[in-house]
């Protein structure tokens, strides 16, 4: 009787035709991932609210058009700017947050500073819109005549804020959303452009982090 090391077993696999078909199938569902995902996380479905909040640090393009917005929406009572020490220039600058830099800029292109409130918030190391947020629905608390509020950010950044604002408010106020338009790279050939990459990629992930794991 000899010792064999090594046998012969019977194993079935797929054939060709049906690989052929997976391939194509992942191939389809990878292009309908990258031709929607950026507009998927760019949500824009504003409430038209009492209140307009700035989520944030938001360049330039993105406070004029707040401005338009808050402008030309006379349910808009208030504007809200939010974020933590300005993360460069603090040394020349007599703002030190970002929540004021944003509203001198606004009073700057002519809004009137009574309907602006700044909230610095804290120097939260991470969910910092969230951290924002809570700020928010503590001064929301002393406000019973604001039902609603719709939330400035820009680009892919918006679905994830508006989920985080929806959380810190726990639902008991109508959450909208503006999309500003990213204009550092270009949002139709995002995968192009590795700010539209590092951008969709890093957004993507912190979106299915606050949808399912976020406590």
């Amino acid at each position: 009787m000899k010792f064999k090391l090594i046998e012969t077993k019977e194993c079935r696999v797929l054939n060709r035709k049906v690989k052929t078909v997976i391939a194509l199938f992942l191939l389809i569902v990878f292009y309908l991932f990258i031709k929607n995902i950026h507009h998927f996380l760019s949500l824009n479905e504003p409430v038209y609210g009492q209140v307009l909040v700035l989520d944030g640090l938001l360049a330039d393009y993105a406070i004029e058009q707040a401005v338009v917005e808050f402008n030309s929406n006379d349910n808009y009572k208030l504007i809200i700017t939010s974020g933590g020490n300005i993360p460069s220039g603090v040394y020349v600058s007599k703002y030190k947050t970002m929540a004021e830099l944003t509203k001198a800029s606004l009073i700057k292109l002519g809004v009137n500073k009574n309907k602006i409130v700044a909230f610095p918030g804290k120097n939260a190391i991470r969910n910092r819109t969230y951290s924002s947020a809570l700020t928010l629905n503590q001064w929301l608390k002393n406000h019973q005549d604001i039902k609603a509020i719709d939330v400035l950010t820009i680009g892919c950044h918006s679905r994830r804020s508006r989920l985080f604002y929806e959380k810190a408010l726990n639902n008991k106020y109508k959450v909208g959303v503006i999309s500003v338009p990213d204009r550092s790279y270009d949002t139709e050939r995002w995968w192009m452009y590795s700010r539209g990459m590092r951008s969709v990629i890093s957004e993507t992930i912190g979106y299915v982090y606050a949808k399912f794991f976020f406590l």
